[in-house]
């Protein structure tokens, strides 16, 4: 390791970079071997990276790939690469035509994350920090993203995040998240008000990268009197802006 970095440091950044050259998912052997470190050292480190939603992991073939909110970090630097730009574009039409807050949200484990915002100009708006996380299930955007997968995934993860969240505001039911997520699969859209936080809410579409992607997730956020007054107009938005991002994506499939 170089004079003057700090090892984990150095080290977290490499296995990004590693993965990068390999151009495909690793499993943490893989990038233990490449960067001739210890396993048990780069199995923590990958791990913190994916708590962190730097990386997504594949259950199945366990393995690691960094994730879109390594792929937005920088992008201003050297300008956009296409799909960047697309999303980009995306959010702040959406932004534009709304006046609030928009997201960018992807799945993280048992957690939805928060990938990349913009943030309202508004006096009275709704914050959200890029890299916040919380319950899949607290939020419609990750509602929308539980939406995509089948029931019996669904239960899996609501059992499982029941058993890990002590806070019994964050636990929830079964038939109440499959409902809700009927509601997308019929609608195409949730909106929650007061779910997470008192006061605010959030309307969400999902977006499809294509096939092999990892699904996102859209949302316009807002304090509740905001939101419910707007909400067809956000909608409207929402639904033009997604729409036109699918057709981009099919073109340069």
């Amino acid at each position: 390791m170089e004079q003057g970095v700090i090892k984990s440091a150095g080290r977290a950044m490499r296995i990004l970079e590693t993965m990068d050259a390999a151009a495909r998912p690793l499993r943490v052997s893989d990038v233990a071997e490449r960067l001739d470190i210890p396993q048990s050292s780069a199995s923590l480190l990958i791990k913190s990276l994916n708590t962190m939603g730097f990386l997504d992991f594949d259950a199945e073939t366990r393995t690691y790939k960094p994730s879109v909110r390594v792929a937005m970090l920088g992008t201003w630097v050297l300008g956009h690469d296409t799909r960047t730009a697309d999303l980009l574009h995306l959010m702040s039409r959406v932004s534009d035509e709304t006046g609030q807050t928009v997201a960018l949200v992807v799945q993280n484990g048992l957690r939805m994350q928060y990938v990349n915002t913009i943030e309202s100009t508004e006096t009275i708006r709704m914050i959200i920090h890029t890299g916040l996380t919380r319950p899949i299930h607290m939020g419609a955007a990750g509602l929308v993203l539980l939406a995509q997968k089948s029931d019996e995934e669904i239960r899996r993860i609501v059992t499982h995040s029941n058993a890990i969240n002590e806070n019994p505001l964050y636990k929830a039911s079964e038939q109440d998240i499959l409902e809700k997520v009927g509601f997308v699969r019929e609608h195409g859209y949730y909106l929650s008000d007061g779910l997470y936080t008192p006061g605010a809410g959030m309307i969400a579409m999902a977006l499809d990268l294509g096939p092999g992607q990892k699904p996102l997730a859209i949302g316009v956020g807002a304090v509740s009197q905001f939101l419910l007054a707007n909400k067809e107009g956000y909608l409207t938005s929402l639904r033009q802006a997604v729409q036109e991002f699918s057709e981009n994506v099919r073109v340069k499939a």
